[in-house]
């Protein structure tokens, strides 16, 4: 089985290009989405979280408040390692158990926002896709999407890699800076290369 991993800085397409694939039947892993498992009340996590952290991190429905531990970790460097330390060996260890259940597939796509800040799934995949866009629709999507401060947009995009060291590193890139048409056919036309190249 072959294994992409889907890369790119926060805004750059990743879920849309993820989505796009998922439609064409490639099977997906997407480590938000475990992350977010990871945080859901009373888990695991959740309670390693609260326990780390404090109670300041919770609602008044005593979930997590994801967007104000966002902002912790950014402008707290001992909180943001903190959750790392936490959270990033239990993402590890479901992403090789999902992988493990996709083992008769030809291909499948792991969603790795940090490929190439973490090197922890650089041994696990064949290859990279990056989205790539430039800065302004970076920080322009996220605030859209995610409603955050700019502060907190540039804090993000500064504790990732470069966009320079992202192009320079990746084996495969797509563009995303023009119309979403234009974005989508280019990743139907990277899953008939892979499929391609895979020999189907």
């Amino acid at each position: 089985m072959h294994i992409i991993g889907l890369t790119g800085g926060i805004g750059s397409g990743k879920s849309e290009a993820a989505r796009q694939l998922s439609s064409l039947s490639v099977p997906i892993i997407d480590l938000d989405v475990i992350a977010k498992g990871l945080l859901e009340k009373n888990t695991l996590g959740y309670q390693l979280l609260v326990k780390g952290c404090g109670e300041s991190i919770l609602r008044n429905d005593r979930e997590i408040d994801r967007k104000k531990l966002q902002s912790l970790m950014f402008n707290n460097v001992a909180i943001k390692n903190k959750v790392e330390l936490i959270l990033h060996p239990m993402i590890h260890e479901q992403c090789l158990k999902q992988i493990e259940q996709c083992a008769t597939s030809l291909y499948l796509v792991v969603v790795i926002p940090l490929l190439f800040e973490s090197n922890s799934y650089l041994d696990v995949i064949h290859e990279s896709l990056l989205i790539d866009c430039n800065i302004d629709n970076q920080k322009n999507r996220t605030q859209k999407r995610d409603g955050v401060t700019p502060d907190i947009v540039e804090k993000i995009i500064a504790s990732q890699a470069s966009r320079q060291e992202r192009l320079q590193k990746a084996d495969n890139i797509i563009n995303n800076d023009g119309f979403l048409e234009e974005f989508l056919a280019k990743i139907v036309n990277f899953h008939k290369l892979t499929l391609q190249k895979l020999g189907k």
